[in-house]
């Protein structure tokens, strides 16, 4: 049995588990749905633009610093998705990276890539991005050190998180720029195959969460041509659990945890959520999570996405598991600062 259907067999068999087990809890669990239904969508923060002079480009981005900002604090660069913008994203993971960033002080940095779009590692990308061979590393790098002197960040805290596109630009910080970053976080994205990879690895050890959708229609969970539902091929791309491989073998973890799912909502449907957390003592940690029936989405409390792009599950808030992931390998800063921006 190969590595993708020894995952979908056992991740089958944790969901007639929890199916068995879950029938006598069906009251109380719609009970649970009417209370959710009543949850307040978070509140809209403050948001300010900026913008840098990146080679003979100005780049733009908005951010959310909250008040009062601790010197040392760590920063997260959220990347949005293929023909989106920063104001795109803020939507789509509904403003929570913003109210996480506020209880636990930390800078939000939502960058807007050229024309819509991120230059990846994928070779038959056709977005301007790649084909005028934009530098979105150096706006990334650039961006690190704006805010290292003027909101006194910790560079040895900062954080990628990025959806669809913004996925795979996240994956090409990971291959290429890992000495930048704490850790990545990629929603929605598998890392291209060897023949559609421009990126040249530093084959340096990175932390890292990946989410994915066994019935992502962009994305294959399985493997193969990555595209815009059979049209605009982006090339071919590897399966999901081949992704969570390589970093697994990059980050020398030797183990082999068994997965487990997550409580399981009546309002996620027959979406559910299994994870493996990767964390050997001594290694960068990898944490998948495999939503068996999802889309090209990502899960948050509030936010919706287009049917087109599949199901969307409640049994994970993608920002709050990724600002988890993160938390665990920084240390909590000291120091206050007053940063306004």
């Amino acid at each position: 049995m190969n590595l993708v259907r020894r995952r979908i067999f056992l991740l089958k068999c944790l969901v007639i588990v929890v199916a068995i087990g879950s029938v006598a809890t069906i009251f109380l669990w719609h009970r649970r749905l009417s209370d959710e239904k009543l949850l307040p969508q978070p509140p809209l923060a403050t948001i300010q633009r900026g913008t840098l002079r990146v080679g003979s480009l100005v780049r733009s981005y908005l951010y959310y610093a909250p008040p009062r900002l601790p010197t040392n604090s760590p920063m997260l660069i959220v990347l949005h998705g293929a023909s989106e913008n920063a104001q795109t994203i803020r939507n789509v993971t509904g403003n929570e990276f913003e109210a996480l960033a506020q209880k636990d002080h930390f800078l939000v940095v939502y960058p807007n890539g050229y024309a819509g779009n991120w230059n990846d590692c994928r070779t038959a990308d056709s977005f301007p991005a790649r084909t005028q061979h934009i530098d979105d590393e150096s706006f990334m790098q650039d961006l690190i050190n704006h805010f290292k002197a003027s909101a006194h960040i910790n560079t040895s805290a900062v954080f990628a998180a990025g959806y669809s596109n913004g996925g795979q630009m996240a994956y090409r910080l990971a291959l290429e720029m890992p000495q930048d970053f704490a850790g990545i976080a990629a929603i929605s994205a598998n890392l291209p195959t060897p023949s559609n990879n421009l990126c040249t690895p530093a084959h340096i050890p990175i932390p890292i969460l990946i989410m994915t959708g066994t019935k992502d229609p962009i994305s294959p969970y399985n493997g193969g041509v990555e595209s815009l539902f059979g049209k605009q091929s982006r090339g071919t791309v590897l399966s999901s659990p081949a992704t969570v491989q390589y970093f697994t073998t990059l980050n020398n973890q030797t183990d082999t945890p068994q997965p487990y799912l997550l409580p399981h909502k009546q309002i996620s449907g027959n979406t559910f959520v299994s994870v493996t957390d990767y964390n050997q003592p001594d290694q960068k940690e990898v944490m998948d999570y495999t939503i068996l029936n999802g889309g090209h989405v990502v899960p948050t409390a509030h936010a919706r996405a287009s049917s087109r792009l599949g199901v969307v599950t409640k049994d994970v808030d993608a920002p709050a598991a990724i600002w988890n992931f993160f938390s665990r390998q920084i240390q909590p800063a000291t120091g206050p600062h007053s940063f306004t921006g």
